[in-house]
C-alpha cells in the first residue's frame, strides 16, 4: 500500500481509515518522508481552528497573500502548480470540518478536493470509514486493517533487537494484541526497556511469552470480549499500566500520577522545561516524595517507553503524548488524590510559568512564541477549573489573570469575533466566581467592550465602558491604571463616532493625567498621546499633530526601540499625518518600513500591517498607479472583512478607498456599485454627520459629476458641505476641499472644468489641464 500511495500515478486522492492506533498516521508519515522532489504540507484536523490555520498557511505558501482565501482560490493555485506536491490531512475524524458549506466535501468542492493535474496528491487519515454519504465518491478509500501475526512479530523484534523469544512467541503476542500497530509499538518499547534492566523485578515480564501471559491473566479478562475501539483502549490501558509498573521497579513509583498530571493539559505540545517547575511539582502532596532528579528521570522514562514524544527544540523543547496514551492516563485513578487536586496542580504550574509575563507581554511580538505554546493549555485547564466543585478562590484569582492574558494575546493577533465571544464568556464566569465588582470581572467587561469597538459597534461599546468606568472610579480611584485604560477606550468611541471635539478634550486630558502619574515614556502615556495625535490630525491641526508625533517618536524609540508596539503605533499615526500634509515621499518611506517591520514581527493580519499597506495604496492612487492600488485593496480587504465583519468601520472605510481607486481609474460603474452599497451602512451605523459618512458622500458626488449626473452631484456635495460647516467649521481643511469640489461641479456645469476628487484624508488631487 505504501509503495502504491507513494507513487502519484497510483491515484491522487486517498482516504486511510481504521481504528485509533492502527497505523494510519505512520503510513502517511512514511509516504511524506519519501525522498521525492516535491512539496509536502501536513495539516492536523483535530478541530476547525487548526484546520483553517493550516489551510491558510498552505495558501500563503502557494502564493495567495490574502489572509482569508476561499477554497476555490486555494485549489485554483494548487491545480495550477507544475511542481509536485502532497497534502496530508491527519486525524480527520469529523469530515464536516473540511466543508466550506454543508455538503461541499461530499460534492468534491470542500476545502479538500481531487487534484485536477497530475502533479498533486491528497491523503486523508480518519477513524471514520469510507462512507460515501460522509466523504463522497471522489476519494480512493483504503481500510487500514490489523497487522498479520508475522508483521506484528517483526515490529516486536525491531524494538527488542531480536530479543525476547522465538518467532512463534512473537506472533502469538502480536495476535493477542489484535495486530494493533500502536499496541505492538508500545509492547516492543516496553520489552526493550525491561530486557535491558540490569536488576529486573522478578514480576516484570521480560519476554514475549511472559508479556503474553500478562494479557491472559485475570486482570485482562475484558480483552476477550472487547471489539473495535474498545479493544484498542483495553490493550493500550494494559500496556500503559505495564509501562508505569516498570518505572516503579526503577525507583520511580509515581510514573502513573505523573502521566495523569500531563494528561490534564491540552492535547498540544507541552513546553515541559518552562511548565514543569520541579519545585512547584514537589510542593504538591501528590509528588511530595519526588525531587528534581526524579522529575527528570520520569520525563526520560516516559520518552524511552514511548509514553510521550520529546521534541528537542533548543529554545522551547516540548513533549507530546499520543492521544490514546493521553486517554489511558486520564482513565487512571489515584487512590489517594482525586482529579481536582491534579487540575489544581496543573493550574498552579501554569500560573507559575506565566508569572513573569508583564502587562505588555501579550502585544510584544518577541513573547508571542511563549503565548502560542501556553494558550491552549491555559484555556483547557481553565475549562476544567470552572467545571470543578469548590475550586480554591485564591488559585482562581491568580489563574483569572493569565486567562485574560491569553484573551488579550489572541485579540492582539486580530481574531475579533473569537475573542469578543471569549471576553463575554469570561465576564459571566468571573461575575459568578468573583462578583460583579471584582477587578477580573471589570477587566473582562472592558475587554468585551474593546472588541465591540474594534468590530465597529462603538455605541454599545460606549455604554459598557461608561458602566465599567463608573465602578472603577468608585472602587479603584481616578488615577488607577485600569480606570485610565477605560478612559482611553471611552475617548476612542468619540473619535469613532466623529465627535472630534469631545475626543480631543478627553484624549488631551487623559494624556496629561497619565504623564503626571506614570511619566512620558510609560506605555499608557504613549498610547494616550498617539490617540490625541490622531484626533488632532482629523481636526486639521496638522502642525500641532506633527510636533506631538515627533516628540513622542523620540521618547518611544529611546525607551523601547523602533519595533515596540507603542513605537509602531506612533509611527503609524505619524505616517498618516504625513499623508494629510501631502508629504507623500516621507509618508511612503515610513509606511514601507512600518509594513515590513509589522508584517515580519506581528504577521500579515495585524492591524498595523494592514493600515500601513492601506496607506501605501493611497500613495499609489495619488501617482495614478491604480493597478497597484487595487491589487493592495484586493489583498487587504478579505483579511479586514475576516477580522471586523462586512459592516465593521474598518471594512467600510477600506471598501470606500477601493471604490475611490476604481473611480480614479475610470471604472465608474464599479465604483458607484461600491458606494451605493456602503453608504446605507455608514448612515445606519454612524449617522449622517460622521466624518467617514461625509467622505463617502463627497466622493460619490464627484463620481456623479464625472458620469454627467451634475444635478444630483451638486445636491449631494451641497449636503456634505452643510454638514462640514456645522461640525468642522468653515476653516477646516476638509471643509475647504468640499467647497472647492462644489465650485468645480458648478463650473463643470458651464463646461469650464472637471471636479476635484476627494483624494485621501484631507488632501485633494491637483487638477489636470483644462480642456
Amino acid at each position: 500500500m505504501i509503495e502504491a500511495l507513494a507513487n502519484p500515478a497510483g491515484g491522487q486522492a486517498h482516504l486511510l481509515h481504521g481504528l485509533g492506533g492502527s497505523g494510519k498516521t505512520s503510513i502517511a508519515v512514511d509516504i511524506a518522508h519519501r525522498p521525492l522532489d516535491r512539496d509536502v504540507w501536513w495539516i492536523s484536523a483535530v478541530d476547525s481552528a487548526t484546520v483553517l490555520t493550516g489551510l491558510r498557511t498552505v495558501a500563503r505558501l502557494v502564493g495567495l497573500t490574502a489572509d482569508a482565501p476561499t477554497a476555490d482560490e486555494l485549489w485554483g493555485r494548487l491545480n495550477g502548480r507544475t511542481r509536485p506536491w502532497l497534502l496530508v490531512i491527519d486525524n480527520a475524524d469529523d469530515p464536516s470540518l473540511l466543508d466550506c458549506d454543508p455538503g461541499t466535501l461530499v460534492a468534491g468542492r470542500g476545502w479538500v478536493r481531487q487534484p485536477r493535474s497530475g502533479h498533486g496528491q491528497v491523503i486523508i487519515t480518519s477513524r471514520l470509514g469510507g462512507d460515501p454519504d460522509k466523504w463522497g465518491t471522489w476519494l480512493t478509500t483504503h481500510p487500514i486493517r490489523m497487522l498479520t501475526p508475522a508483521d506484528g512479530a517483526q515490529i516486536l523484534f525491531d524494538h527488542t533487537n531480536h530479543r525476547g523469544g522465538t518467532q512463534r512467541e512473537a506472533e502469538a503476542l502480536a495476535t493477542r494484541l489484535g495486530g494493533l500497530s500502536l499496541a505492538l509499538t508500545l509492547a516492543g518499547a516496553y520489552l526493550a526497556q525491561a530486557i535491558d534492566d540490569p536488576w529486573p523485578d522478578p514480576a516484570t515480564p521480560r519476554s514475549f511469552a511472559e508479556l503474553h501471559a500478562v494479557f491472559d491473566d485475570s486482570h485482562a479478562g475484558a480483552l476477550g470480549i472487547a471489539t473495535g475501539e474498545q479493544l484498542g483502549n483495553h490493550l493500550v490501558d494494559r500496556i500503559w499500566q505495564l509501562a508505569v509498573d516498570l518505572l516503579k521497579t526503577r525507583d520511580l513509583p509515581l510514573g502513573a500520577p505523573f502521566m495523569h498530571l500531563l494528561a490534564h493539559f491540552a492535547d498540544a505540545p507541552i513546553p515541559y522545561r518552562l511548565l514543569l517547575d520541579p519545585e512547584t511539582v514537589t510542593q504538591s502532596p501528590i509528588f511530595a516524595a519526588l525531587d528534581h532528579a526524579q522529575v527528570k528521570a520520569l520525563l526520560k522514562g516516559a520518552s524511552h517507553l514511548d509514553l510521550a514524544e520529546i521534541s528537542h527544540i533548543p529554545e522551547h523543547p516540548t513533549l507530546r503524548i499520543h492521544p490514546l496514551m493521553r486517554d489511558a492516563a486520564l482513565r487512571y485513578r489515584d487512590a489517594d488524590h482525586d482529579d481536582p487536586e491534579y487540575i489544581a496542580l496543573a493550574a498552579t504550574l501554569l500560573v507559575h510559568a506565566c508569572a513573569g509575563e508583564g502587562e505588555e507581554s501579550m502585544e510584544d511580538h518577541l513573547r508571542w512564541p511563549f503565548w502560542v505554546l501556553f494558550s491552549p493549555h491555559v484555556v483547557h485547564v481553565w475549562r476544567k477549573l470552572v467545571a470543578s466543585a469548590d475550586p480554591d478562590p485564591v488559585l482562581m484569582g491568580h489563574y483569572a489573570r493569565i486567562v485574560l492574558c491569553v484573551a488579550q494575546f489572541v485579540s492582539a493577533r486580530g481574531l475579533v469575533d473569537q475573542e469578543g465571544a471569549e471576553f463575554e464568556r469570561l465576564s459571566g464566569e468571573f461575575d459568578r466566581l468573583f462578583g460583579a465588582d471584582s477587578k477580573h470581572t471589570l477587566l473582562a467587561r472592558q475587554g468585551a467592550a474593546y472588541m465591540r469597538m474594534r468590530a465597529g459597534d462603538w455605541r454599545r461599546a460606549r455604554v459598557e465602558i461608561n458602566s465599567v468606568l463608573a465602578r472603577q472610579r468608585m472602587i479603584l480611584g481616578e488615577d488607577h491604571k485600569e480606570t485610565l485604560f477605560s478612559r482611553f477606550h471611552l475617548a476612542r468611541t468619540f473619535l469613532m463616532a466623529g465627535d472630534l471635539a469631545t475626543a480631543e478634550s478627553q484624549a488631551a486630558a487623559l494624556f496629561e493625567t497619565i504623564r503626571g502619574v506614570f511619566g512620558d515614556t510609560h506605555a499608557y502615556a504613549l498610547g494616550a498621546r498617539t490617540l490625541w495625535i490622531t484626533v488632532l490630525t482629523e481636526m486639521g491641526r496638522y502642525d500641532q499633530g506633527r510636533v506631538e508625533s515627533e516628540a513622542a517618536l523620540v521618547l518611544s524609540r529611546r525607551a523601547f526601540g523602533d519595533e515596540h508596539a507603542s513605537t509602531m503605533e506612533i509611527r503609524a499615526s505619524y505616517a498618516n499625518l504625513l499623508l494629510y500634509l501631502g508629504d507623500d515621499a516621507a509618508a511612503e518611506i515610513e509606511l514601507r518600513s512600518l509594513a515590513e517591520d509589522s508584517g515580519r514581527l506581528r504577521g500579515p493580519r495585524d492591524l498595523t500591517t494592514l493600515n500601513a499597506r492601506n496607506g501605501l495604496a493611497e500613495i499609489y492612487v495619488r501617482r495614478s498607479d491604480y493597478v497597484a492600488a487595487l491589487a493592495v485593496y484586493e489583498e487587504v480587504l478579505p483579511a479586514v472583512i475576516d477580522m471586523f465583519g462586512p459592516a465593521g468601520q474598518e471594512t467600510l472605510a477600506l471598501r470606500c478607498n477601493r471604490a475611490r481607486s476604481l473611480q480614479a481609474a475610470g471604472r465608474f460603474d464599479e465604483a458607484m456599485v461600491e458606494y451605493d452599497s456602503a453608504l446605507p451602512l455608514f448612515l445606519g451605523n454612524y449617522g449622517d454627520q460622521h466624518p467617514d459618512t461625509v467622505k463617502i458622500r463627497v466622493n460619490r458626488a464627484a463620481l456623479l459629476s464625472m458620469m454627467g449626473r451634475r444635478v444630483e452631484a451638486e445636491s449631494e456635495m451641497r449636503a456634505a458641505l452643510d454638514i462640514q460647516l456645522r461640525t468642522l467649521g468653515p476653516d477646516h481643511p476638509n471643509t475647504q476641499v468640499v467647497k472647492k469640489n462644489l465650485q468645480a461641479i458648478r463650473q463643470q456645469a458651464l463646461g469650464l472644468g472637471r471636479p476635484v476628487m476627494w483624494h485621501g484624508p484631507g488632501k485633494r488631487k491637483k487638477k489636470g489641464k483644462k480642456r
